[in-house]
């Protein structure tokens, strides 16, 4: 039953709000200010206004784009039998795994736009 199926819960769950983060990312992301160097994803997205504003918005399609892969992993789980825990670090593992592709992709995407 998927109440007992944790690597499907924690996956749709993880995907529902990578695709709200997503979507408010590109629609609300928020204004640059010098204290936000600390906070940026990068060095390179805290180096100006434009910068901060493209890496939001590239980042937030990626994660809506990526929260169909999530969905895809938990209707694959529903039908696998895992642990409650080793489903639990399977999902976070594979959660952990695309919010690294979306922050490598992000980097990538500004040194392409305004170089090193």
């Amino acid at each position: 039953m998927i109440t007992d199926n944790s690597f499907s819960i924690v996956l749709f769950v993880s995907a529902v709000f990578m695709f709200f983060n997503g979507w408010w990312q590109t629609k609300n992301s928020t204004k640059y200010k010098d204290s936000y160097k600390l906070l940026s994803k990068s060095k390179r997205a805290g180096r100006s206004q434009e910068h901060w504003s493209f890496s939001m918005i590239f980042a937030g399609k990626l994660y809506s784009k990526y929260s169909i892969i999530l969905v895809a992993f938990g209707v694959l789980g529903i039908f696998l039998n895992f642990s409650a825990f080793l489903g639990f670090v399977f999902s976070i593992t594979i959660i952990l795994i695309l919010v690294f592709i979306i922050a490598i992709k992000t980097e990538n995407a500004l040194i392409d736009k305004f170089g090193k």
